[in-house]
């Protein structure tokens, strides 16, 4: 008996398992690259940040972030949000609002 090949076939699920396949994930950390300025970003602290622009490519650091909206406290951040490249703080962002 030959088995058949190139037909497609139907995959039937049940309905909790078509809700778990409809989940949207949402990324382990933020990209900062699509923000506009004065976007609020949220930090894992609860502070709320606000971006400003991108830095050039021969900073460390890619992006200009301030942490007040009148733009008079500034800071710096990486493409993901962190506030250091090595590790977790308090202050790195978590959330685009």
């Amino acid at each position: 008996m030959e088995k058949e090949t190139g037909k497609a076939q139907a995959l039937i699920i049940d309905e909790f398992t078509q809700k778990s396949l409809e989940i949207e994930f949402k990324p382990l950390y933020p990209d900062l690259s699509k923000c506009y300025k004065g976007q609020k970003l949220l930090c894992r602290n609860g502070l709320i940040l606000y971006y400003d622009s991108p830095l050039s490519k021969d900073d460390f650091y890619d992006h200009n972030i301030y942490y007040d909206e009148e733009m008079l406290r500034h800071g710096t951040r990486m493409n993901n949000g962190m506030m250091l490249k090595s590790c977790e703080s308090e202050n790195d962002v978590i959330e685009i609002l």
